[in-house]
């Protein structure tokens, strides 16, 4: 039962993150400028990559429009703690 649920939780996770990744693709492309706040909110939101199994090519793009903000709130440390965890060597060729 708690294996299930932490299913769950990690699916809202995710859907919340694709959730903010589209509103700030969408300012980018529409030239919209990001504000200090949401420099901040897209370098925290790259914490969440610790709840990936691995980082799929949806992933790649999610992480592709925050990883410009990491240091916004001095997350680069820990964020590239995780990539190491999480990228195989397979995944510079799926990905390129």
């Amino acid at each position: 039962m708690e294996e299930h649920n932490l299913e769950g939780n990690r699916e809202k996770i995710i859907e919340f993150w694709e959730t903010c990744y589209k509103y700030y693709k969408n300012r980018e492309l529409n030239g919209l400028s990001i504000s200090k706040e949401d420099a901040i909110l897209l370098s925290d939101s790259l914490n969440l990559i610790s709840i990936l199994d691995d980082i799929d090519r949806e992933d790649y793009y999610r992480l592709k429009i925050a990883i410009p903000y990491a240091e916004d709130n001095f997350n680069s440390y820990g964020i590239i703690q995780n990539l190491h965890e999480k990228i195989n060597p397979s995944d510079y060729v799926e990905k390129n």
